[in-house]
């Protein structure tokens, strides 16, 4: 994945169209022994002296990542950031496809985000069924996250991306990815708070945890999340 977002975020600012091991090795702070193998695993060689086809790399990993594929997925909890996860544009480029959002939020139900309706979240199971989705991502407050969870789970949903700060109880055989955007901000609160953190760092010199980046590869703090409500059924 490392390799597909630096490569995809270069790509067409490379002249020659290629790119050597030393060279990723460089910007991903790993060692080019290290990039060989991983992408030797997906079947990729390098030509002499010249590297690889950035073109083909990001192919190749797409490809492994199921990335070529598309994946529908429903959203349950269309507040803030449900609406921003359906309107961001950034996710066709994996495969990620949110067909519809779900809420209780009367003033919610029948607004369209780009081209997702928010349905009442009774119509959950229908919809699910109907267009045998799997994926499903949860937005709501913690209060109802749990709930909103086994409803998803009980409608068919198996892969849950869940971004509510709570561990979810969920069967065997549900695969769940916890964003928690407290842990990313807990760790900028310790280096703000950190009596060291200049350290001789001029004002224009970064740093981030896991060691160097180059300047271009940084990114801005997710601002802190607002979640919508998921009110009682």
């Amino acid at each position: 994945m490392r390799y597909h977002r630096l490569l995809a975020e270069t790509q067409g600012r490379i002249a020659s169209g290629y790119v050597t091991s030393t060279a990723l090795a460089g910007a991903l702070d790993i060692d080019p022994t290290q990039v060989r193998k991983d992408l030797a695993a997906i079947l990729l060689r390098g030509k002499g002296r010249v590297g690889y086809d950035t073109d083909e790399v990001i192919e190749a990993i797409r490809d492994a990542l199921g990335f070529s594929r598309t994946h529908l997925a429903v959203l349950v909890g269309a507040g803030h950031l449900g609406e921003a996860l359906i309107a961001h544009r950034g996710f066709a480029r994996y495969g990620l496809s949110i067909t519809a959002a779900f809420d209780n939020d009367p003033e919610k139900i029948g607004l369209v985000i780009g081209s997702c309706r928010i349905r009442h979240l009774r119509g959950l199971r229908a919809f699910v069924w109907r267009h045998q989705i799997r994926f499903g991502i949860l937005t709501t407050p913690v209060e109802a996250s749990q709930r909103a969870a086994d409803r998803m789970v009980a409608a068919g949903i198996d892969t849950l991306w869940n971004f509510a700060p709570l561990r979810l109880a969920v069967p065997e055989g549900v695969f769940v990815r916890d964003e928690h955007i407290s842990v990313g901000m807990s760790h900028l609160a310790h280096h703000l708070d950190d009596p060291g953190r200049s350290g001789g760092r001029g004002p224009g010199r970064r740093k981030r945890a896991g060691g160097p980046r180059p300047a271009t590869m940084m990114k801005k703090p997710p601002p802190p999340p607002h979640h919508g409500f998921i009110g009682p059924e």
